[in-house]
């Protein structure tokens, strides 16, 4: 690895500047250059010395030594080095000056001395290189190398310390990366297409529901025998074309462990070629996903749900995008519109708004979209052409980043609520303009309202009235019993109608015309009470003049002896004053007789002048004639009779007066 290698380079600076070589590399089997000390990198390695001299050469005296390391048989590399023969030249000048012969056989033995110094050093470095090879191949049972205080005994020692961490890191590498498996829930495996043979971690098993035990090994037989019978013709093809194209693969699919329980896994895999482009091995990864496949199921199931929810949602829903087009809606909104669901998606949310409207829609829209929020009521165009009032109630979606996403946006259906609404300001109108004086109370009896007409009909201001009892208006001349039948029949939920003499703010006293009658909520319940009353002084004030003219002219007629009598022809009913009933000897308390009871009381002698008066009316619309009469005692009464007839808008007759 590159850790290795520069741990290697570190080693070798180190024994190039403490023991004086000219330069020491290494070199891998293809010959790059992995470490060098003490040589250009930019210039190639010298070639071996094939004889040993002390002349000259590249400007230094050097010894260049090449020699090949091997390991188990193959070759790993070659080490490079050259010895500084300059102290060896400087030793041998001093033998020179002190005697040939000496210096002569001073030099052979140096050039003996080096020689061995070579093949020992060459086979110390050896065992550098094989050890470094070996920790390269992912080996840890190495053996220490020779330690000591020499040159190559401090190496050692530097290549133990280096192997140990090497050993140390590669453990913690193994723990983090099984602790990652776990925590991922995924096992590796190495197939080999040649010899069938399945290496895997630990984890691999019990991702297929095997024991977690030495020896459970999930080879190729075992994987396709747990593969869920639906889904491995897939896998099965996943894999042969991988193997056939050289191509990675990744899949999900499920097995079926010896429990017999349904996992889902995701495996990704890849091949691995040999030297001559052929596949060799696939390699890759299986990862327990049943967890991820129930949150999808999940997940699908809770959007199902929300989709039909949506969808069938009784709220009619819209959502536009940033130029206002419509990108979903539900069945709600095409039954409000009257139109299809699919006819609405993607059309600009303005082709609906009435034409009157439709121009106010893109300021309406910039608003909604500047301020986040809208609510306001809209005109639209239904299918068939009509209009629908809506309320609408908007809200703006962001993006993470602040910008416009979506809108969300909900309309109601407040046709029949303005429709309502302009009724109840027409009827309201109607209440504050009335001629009649209108009063609302709560169940209590306490004033809530009161229109105009009552305020100006009993002289008060809206504030001295609202929030008192109409006790307020009561005169006290009349009894108890009145309103106690008042709030009895209202209380029943029935209408009551009658008349009050109350009194005004000013102490006058006033006649009024009352209906009260209940109002009622939805469920029947009743909540308030309603009374229409009609100012009817001066009426009554006819009404008691008339009762007097009336009783005065009783009085005349019975001082004059003449009694009066009306008889209306279309309806068949007779009034007779009391004077008549007394000049025919009747009972004033019966009814008045019909005009055959009549006829019979007329003396017999005397009924052909009463034909002769009937003819005359009849021709002349007046007749007058004098009879007798034949009261029931037996008596007989000399009567002057006239008589009128009155003809009805139509000019037919209508009534008959007389005395």
């Amino acid at each position: 690895t590159q850790m290795d290698t520069a741990t290697v380079r570190a080693v070798l600076d180190e024994a190039w500047i403490a023991r004086g070589l000219d330069y020491l590399a290494v070199e891998d089997r293809s010959g790059h250059l992995m470490a060098v000390a003490g040589w250009p990198k930019a210039l190639p390695l010298p070639a071996p010395d094939t004889a040993f001299s002390l002349d000259p050469k590249d400007g230094s005296r050097r010894y260049d030594v090449a020699r090949d390391i091997v390991y188990d048989g193959r070759a790993l590399g070659r080490l490079h080095f050259g010895i500084d023969l300059n102290p060896i030249h400087a030793a041998r000048a001093e033998v020179l000056e002190q005697g040939g012969l000496i210096g002569g056989v001073g030099i052979a033995l140096s050039a003996v001395v080096l020689h061995l110094l070579g093949l020992w050093l060459t086979r110390r470095l050896a065992h550098v290189a094989e050890a470094s090879a070996a920790i390269a191949a992912g080996r840890r049972d190495i053996p220490p190398l020779p330690e000591g205080d020499d040159d190559l005994g401090q190496l050692g020692t530097a290549f133990n310390l280096m192997s140990a961490r090497v050993r140390e890191r590669d453990e913690s590498s193994e723990e983090r990366l099984r602790l990652a498996q776990d925590f991922a829930n995924l096992g590796a495996w190495d197939y080999d297409f040649v010899t069938r043979a399945v290496r895997h971690s630990e984890r691999l098993p019990t991702l297929f529901g095997l024991p977690a035990e030495e020896g459970t090994v999930v080879t190729m037989e075992v994987f396709q025998s747990l593969l869920h019978p639906e889904d491995r013709e897939r896998v099965n093809a996943a894999l042969d074309r991988s193997a056939r194209l050289g191509v990675p693969y990744a899949i999900e699919h499920r097995i079926v462990d010896p429990a017999g329980q349904t996992r889902w896994l995701f495996e990704h895999g890849a091949v691995v070629h040999d030297s001559h482009g052929r596949p060799r091995r696939l390699v890759g990864i299986t990862q327990d996903i049943q967890a991820r496949k129930q949150v999808e199921a999940a997940l699908r199931a809770s959007e199902a749900r929300f989709s039909e929810m949506f969808h069938n949602a009784p709220v009619a829903y819209l959502s536009l995008d940033e130029d206002g087009r419509q990108v979903d809606s539900n069945q709600a909104l095409a039954t409000l519109l009257g139109r299809d669901p699919d006819s609405l998606r993607g059309q600009p949310f303005s082709d609906l708004w009435s034409p009157a409207t439709r121009d106010s829609f893109a300021p309406t829209f910039a608003g909604f979209v500047a301020a986040g929020a809208v609510r306001a009521e809209l005109e639209l165009v239904r299918g068939d052409g009509s209009l629908v009032q809506v309320m609408l109630d908007g809200r703006v979606q962001r993006a993470p980043d602040g910008s416009f996403a979506r809108t969300h946006c909900v309309l109601y259906d407040v046709t029949e609520r303005k429709r309502i609404e302009d009724n109840l300001r027409q009827l309201s109108a109607a209440v504050e303009q009335s001629p009649a004086a209108v009063v609302i109370t709560d169940r209590d009896g306490t004033i809530e309202y009161a229109n105009p007409e009552l305020l100006r009909c009993y002289g008060y201001e809206a504030h001295e009235v609202i929030g008192q009892n109409p006790r307020l208006f009561k005169s006290g001349e009349r009894d108890t019993e009145q309103y106690r039948a008042l709030w009895g029949a209202i209380l029943a939920g029935e209408t009551w109608h009658g008349e009050f003499h109350n009194r005004r703010k000013d102490g006058s006293l006033v006649w009024v015309s009352s209906s009260v009658a209940p109002i009622k909520d939805p469920s029947g319940r009743i909540t308030h009470f309603l009374a229409v009353m009609e100012d009817i002084t001066a009426r009554k004030a006819a009404e008691i003049e008339i009762a007097d003219s009336r009783r005065r002219l009783a009085e005349a007629q019975r001082l004059a002896g003449l009694g009066s009598w009306e008889h209306d022809l279309v309806s068949g009913r007779t009034y007779w004053s009391d004077t008549t009933y007394e000049i025919f000897g009747l009972d004033a308390a019966g009814a008045p007789p019909d005009l055959g009871r009549i006829f019979e009381m007329v003396h017999p002698g005397d009924r052909t002048i009463l034909e002769d008066m009937r003819s005359q009316l009849r021709r002349l619309g007046q007749a007058e004639a004098l009879l007798r009469l034949r009261r029931p005692d037996g008596t007989i009464r000399h009567v002057h009779a006239r008589g009128r007839m009155a003809s009805g808008p139509d000019g037919r007759p209508a009534r008959l007066s007389g005395t």
